[in-house]
């Protein structure tokens, strides 16, 4: 006959062993180096952004922090890479939200959908500009739409980094809204996209305020017509948003890169990483490197503000890309 305390004991004492490796694992993370697939070349914006953070997490994580690029197949070779990894932390992935969310519908081989992962910390994040080549003589988003509308027979073109990128959206959603026709013209990237639109070879692109672009716009080598945000940047004061205009309503476009991990990495070690990667945001080293640059200085958000961002931005991009045609060969 087993008394009262001998049948707790019997069934708590196999319970507590189980939770034991969980808890050993939170608080000895990391054991080992910390390995960030990011899916871009070495040296783009995402690739560099996320390079910021690097020399920091050592300090906080006592393991190196190691930047592997893998890029191709739009984030989705690096994306699948992170989830076939033992989920623990160690392997994190670096990205731009709109590819992460994308890639699902454009790329056969992408077996993953944007819940599969969660939203660590966001690295960086720009604001869309919208920007002619200075051939044009329209300065505004209604001159742009009037014109467009009164030469139905040669349409603007409009640049983008290629099929199923969140330039390819904002362009795509910006016509629709606006009731015009644009030439979509895909690039391999951004990189030769400004050159293109300087020279006239392009009429139109969306462009990130962060990176090169202000060098450009104070050049006069591109106009900018407008932003894609609810507010001016302290960046380009002159410049209205596209709010402003009375042609579209109600658009902003945000490109962000983040750290993100699969969804099975244990909640403490999300917490853990979400602190570490915030505490390099709050230096002002960095903040005034994201205010040279022209990116956003953005908040600290802990785990549910990151992941209700991500959320919905997932919603956001979703519904957007409904009137986007993509080439899904």
């Amino acid at each position: 006959m087993f008394t009262s305390r001998q049948v707790l004991m019997k069934f708590i004492i196999p319970a507590l062993a189980l939770l034991v490796p969980l808890a050993g694992h939170t608080q000895t993370f990391p054991t080992k180096p910390v390995v960030i697939k990011v899916a871009y070349p070495a040296g783009g914006p995402a690739d560099v952004a996320i390079r910021d953070y690097t020399p920091s997490l050592p300090q906080q994580l006592g393991q190196p922090a190691v930047v592997e690029n893998v890029s191709g197949a739009n984030g989705s070779i690096a994306a699948m890479s992170v989830l076939q990894a033992a989920p623990d932390g160690h392997t994190l992935l670096g990205i731009v939200a709109s590819d992460l969310i994308l890639a699902p519908k454009i790329v056969p081989s992408a077996r993953f959908k944007p819940d599969d992962f969660r939203a660590v910390a966001i690295t960086q994040q720009s604001e869309l500009v919208l920007i002619s080549s200075p051939k044009h003589a329209f300065k505004k988003v209604d001159d742009l739409v009037r014109y467009a509308k009164a030469n139905p027979g040669k349409p603007l073109s409009i640049g983008h980094w290629g099929n199923g990128s969140i330039t390819h959206v904002a362009g795509a959603d910006f016509a629709a809204r606006a009731g015009i026709n644009l030439l979509q013209v895909p690039y391999r990237g951004a990189a030769p996209v400004l050159p293109d639109l300087t020279s006239g070879n392009v009429d139109l692109t969306f462009f990130p305020l962060a990176g090169p672009l202000l060098g450009f716009i104070q050049a006069g080598h591109v106009k900018p017509i407008a932003l894609a945000a609810n507010t001016r940047s302290a960046q380009l004061p002159d410049v209205p948003t596209i709010n402003e205009s009375a042609a579209v309503k109600d658009f902003a476009y945000t490109i962000w890169s983040g750290v993100f991990a699969s969804k099975q990495v244990p909640e403490a070690v999300i917490q853990r990483l979400n602190k570490v990667f915030g505490a390099h945001t709050l230096s002002p080293e960095w903040r005034g490197r994201q205010v040279t640059v022209g990116a956003t200085v953005f908040d600290l958000k802990d785990v549910k503000q990151t992941e209700d961002f991500f959320a919905a931005e997932i919603k956001k991009v979703e519904a957007a890309a409904k009137v986007v045609r993509f080439d899904t060969n």
